[in-house]
């Protein structure tokens, strides 16, 4: 029933009502007529309050009686009736867990950092390692992470011909038209970073960007550029090996560079990479007359350039030793890093077992992965160095 019904019937039985009680004799069925009509009053009454009683005050009114006749225990559901149950009984101490805890809410102790931290951790992933710098390989960037594949042409064999007249050409099909499959992309977690109240206030410096970032980038880096150099590796091919047992020369890197199809070469995110000791030791060695071998140039981003080929750090290859792959050079835009939105920081201020020792605690989520771009039956825009 409407509300306008409703108030339609209550006026017609209330002139019924007031017309029995006006009669100067009143039969046993007119009796039983109003005791209807006062029953029927009270319905549609109740039916009325309901209908015009907001969702909000219904909810508040019936935890007023929930409270009223039950307890405070009667808003709990089952499984925090089961949990406080748990908590009385035991006999030792708190019982808390993050499991249950949701990162993604104020209201469950997280909240994201300004948009700065976030700025200066990708800037400082970037700085320390060249797989997660734009500029050297191709990033990925997509709003979602399923799985998604990347298509590529490989043609550096196919080359143009004389046709003489009157003579059908033959077919020169492009070389190679292949596809890199990414399955779902990963989430990488830093780790909770700790600081307490007391340091967040009293420090003269700023501590996120002192400790917090480079401990977070740290952590990235050592999880996700070993991950990314392990696939790198398992997709490229050896170009050279060096001369000398568990040593790396200068000689050993031209022979590299000199295995990698000039076409490679040519790409503007052309490079050498290694780690930093490999390069200090390759900047160590002398010639017969003890002058340095590679005095290097750097080009306009500050890298040095040896063969002229501009050198990037990548800090989880391997240190030079026997059976080593320490040097790789190639063409890095075909290194793809798919990476899901931004990295995403979340500060903890209210989260169980921290509010009330006055600590706050940070973490980075960051979906990420890598693939290169080489099929089995071209030529590997990037080579690796076996070291003897």
């Amino acid at each position: 029933m409407t509300v306008e019904s409703i108030n339609l019937e209550l006026r017609s039985l209330g002139n019924e009502a007031d017309a029995i009680s006006k009669k100067a004799n009143v039969t046993a069925q007119d009796k039983t007529r109003f005791d209807f009509i006062l029953s029927r009053v009270a319905t549609l009454r109740s039916q009325l309050k309901t209908l015009t009683t907001s969702d909000e005050e219904r909810r508040s009114r019936a935890v007023e009686n929930a409270l009223k006749y039950v307890g405070p225990d009667a808003l709990l559901s089952k499984e925090e009736k089961n949990s406080v149950r748990s908590l009385l009984l035991s006999a030792g101490g708190e019982q808390r867990t993050y499991t249950g805890m949701s990162v993604g809410t104020d209201s469950a102790g997280g909240s994201f950092v300004p948009q700065d931290f976030f700025s200066k951790l990708t800037f400082a992933l970037k700085k320390s390692d060249a797989l997660f710098d734009d500029s050297v390989i191709t990033v990925w960037k997509t709003e979602a992470g399923n799985a998604a594949q990347a298509a590529f042409v490989d043609d550096t064999s196919a080359a143009a011909s004389i046709v003489t007249e009157n003579t059908n050409g033959t077919e020169n099909e492009v070389g190679v038209i292949d596809r890199l499959s990414f399955g779902k992309t990963p989430t990488w977690r830093s780790g909770k970073l700790f600081a307490s109240l007391e340091l967040l206030s009293d420090a003269a410096y700023p501590v996120e960007d002192a400790l917090i970032v480079p401990a977070m980038t740290k952590r990235f880096q050592r999880g996700i550029g070993s991950a990314n150099v392990t696939t790198l590796l398992s997709s490229i091919t050896s170009g050279a090996t060096s001369e000398t047992t568990g040593t790396v020369t200068i000689d050993d890197c031209l022979a590299l560079l000199e295995s990698v199809d000039p076409e490679y070469l040519e790409s503007s995110k052309a490079f050498f990479g290694m780690n930093f000791k490999t390069m200090a030791t390759l900047l160590r060695q002398t010639s017969t007359t003890g002058s340095l071998i590679w005095k290097p140039k750097y080009d306009s981003n500050g890298r040095p350039l040896l063969a002229n080929i501009p050198v990037v750090i990548l800090p989880s290859l391997a240190n030079v030793a026997t059976g080593s792959k320490s040097v790789v050079c190639g063409d890095f835009s075909r290194c793809i890093r798919r990476q899901v939105q931004n990295v995403r920081v979340i500060r903890y201020e209210q989260a169980p077992n921290l509010v009330e020792n006055g600590i706050v605690g940070y973490q980075g989520f960051l979906r990420s992965d890598f693939g290169v771009l080489t099929s089995a039956s071209s030529d590997s825009p990037i080579k690796f160095l076996t070291t003897k």
